[in-house]
């Protein structure tokens, strides 16, 4: 089921020409949209971006990423968008989740390392031309599901099609149900319904 849904994916991204690209979302077995939902609703959740693709300063880079983040730019059901605030200063309680965001990371970067502390050196700048992100679910050190995007010809963060390619990811980080998720149906509940 998990490379049916990728296929899927892939298949509608390469139909939408000229358009960023956002391929390869990939669910760990842990991962169920409830504890999602719990982790984002009412509160801020905290976001860690590193790298910077882009001449501009990396505070501006990195507010464009969180801008883009926003549940504000979702356009999926409003029963499903979260009531959260992507943000890189989280206010309240820590929390054990996380989104680590990686610009331009370096293809060789193993997926397990994804929710470790990402630094600036998990990733190159690049030459502008072609713009490739990973974003990764986290609790605690525990990857809950990926999301890779891509967007080409953008000379800098405020290029609409880089917030474009960054919303995608994002709602794809959070899928609705599991690949895995047959018997969702009124008299046969999984716990990630």
């Amino acid at each position: 089921m998990r490379h049916a849904a990728i296929f899927i994916l892939l298949v509608l991204a390469s139909g939408c020409t000229g358009r960023p690209d956002v391929y390869a979302v990939i669910q760990d077995r842990a991962y169920t949209p409830s504890e999602f939902r719990y982790a984002s609703q009412h509160k801020d959740f905290s976001t860690v971006i590193a790298g910077n693709p882009f001449s501009q300063p990396v505070r501006q880079v990195h507010d464009s990423v969180l801008s883009a983040m926003q549940p504000r730019n979702w356009w999926s059901s409003e029963a499903f968008t979260p009531r959260t605030r992507f943000t890189d200063k989280p206010a309240g309680l820590a929390s054990p989740y996380r989104v680590n965001v990686l610009l331009n990371p370096l293809e060789d970067t193993d997926p397990s390392r994804y929710c470790g502390t990402p630094k600036n050196s998990d990733s190159h700048t690049g030459s502008d031309k072609k713009i490739t992100a990973r974003m990764a679910f986290c609790r605690d050190t525990t990857l809950l599901s990926v999301s890779r995007g891509a967007v080409e010809n953008i000379k800098d963060s405020n290029d609409p099609r880089f917030h474009q390619v960054i919303t995608r990811m994002t709602m794809a980080l959070f899928p609705q149900r599991r690949d895995n998720d047959i018997d969702c149906g009124p008299l046969k509940r999984s716990r990630s319904c």
